[in-house]
């Protein structure tokens, strides 16, 4: 079966700003409606998001969920409508499985510095009435150059990396892996022939593995692996 694959400009994201807030969406979110911005698998919103001192976010689910928080620049604080509330900090993900009709808010702790955060929403059929909400850790400079994964749940697995320039590195995938989704933290990539800067994405589709090299130092990458549930 031959590998599709789709890039995702990061210039071509759409984007939701206030004084005190602005928001990246690598898919059609909210007022940001675009045909060809569809989601990938079970992944539906992959939101950038900055966040102003002091200030709070609040968001709504029409769909049972599961949340995934990264902090790429300081610490947030979070807390929903089901009694869920904790602390996570750059260098760790957090993951919470939300039931339609929920409500959360993220909130940046700092007084005046900003955070910045990447948000992503998956799509959990019959998912179990309860709330699950676990953080993972990984040390990116003491594994440098190595994929740190995780299993979180319904299929879902996460792999990040940092790489020196001009590292070169193959992810092997699962055999039931339906589709990947990589996204550049930071610098640029060359990614299965492709070439991608920061906060550029890459859906693929039929991969077995994922075959990359840094083009700039300290290059991190993040990648969400949909597999059959």
């Amino acid at each position: 079966m031959e590998q599709q694959a789709k890039i995702f400009l990061s210039e071509e994201r759409g984007v939701a700003q206030l004084d005190w807030f602005r928001s990246y969406n690598t898919f059609s979110f909210g007022n940001y409606q675009n045909k060809y911005k569809t989601p990938v698998n079970r992944l539906y919103v992959l939101n950038d998001d900055t966040l102003a001192g002091g200030k709070s976010i609040n968001m709504q689910l029409e769909e049972d969920v599961m949340l995934i928080l990264l902090p790429v620049v300081g610490m947030i604080d979070y807390r929903d409508s089901t009694g869920n509330s904790c602390s996570t900090e750059a260098g760790c993900l957090q993951m919470i499985m939300l039931p339609a009709g929920s409500s959360f808010t993220v909130s940046n702790p700092y007084e005046e510095e900003l955070v910045n955060f990447l948000q992503c929403w998956i799509k959990i059929e019959n998912i179990v009435p309860r709330t699950v909400l676990q953080k993972f850790m990984f040390e990116l400079d003491e594994h440098k150059n190595h994929f740190i994964s995780s299993e979180l749940e319904a299929g879902i697995v996460f792999h990040i990396a940092k790489l020196s320039g001009r590292q070169k590195a193959v992810l092997q995938f699962s055999h039931d892996t339906t589709a990947a989704f990589a996204f550049v933290i930071e610098g640029a990539f060359e990614l299965e022939e492709r070439l991608l800067h920061q906060r550029d994405g890459l859906a693929l589709w039929n991969s077995k593995k994922a075959e990359m090299e840094a083009l700039s130092n300290d290059a991190i990458i993040f990648i969400l692996e949909m597999r059959l549930s």
